[in-house]
């Protein structure tokens, strides 16, 4: 998958993005694009499965490993 930002020749490689908003939608795909160009995401929401779930997802398309949620 070839994001926004990765497609322009963006290198995020060892920054962290936290995305409002990144479970769904318009958040989601930022999300998933700066994921893609090598940013670690992490999608925050109201919801937290919503925003694990998301992670996985956005992990799954990009082949970038997902963000590693500390225990609550």
């Amino acid at each position: 998958m070839t994001g926004a930002f990765a497609g322009r020749g963006a290198d995020l490689t060892g920054q962290v993005a936290v995305i409002t908003g990144g479970s769904a939608g318009l958040g989601h795909a930022i999300a998933e694009g700066l994921s893609a160009a090598g940013c670690a995401v992490v999608p925050a929401g109201r919801r937290e499965e919503a925003c694990r779930r998301a992670a996985a997802r956005i992990a799954g398309r990009t082949g970038a490993p997902p963000w590693d949620w500390p225990a609550t």
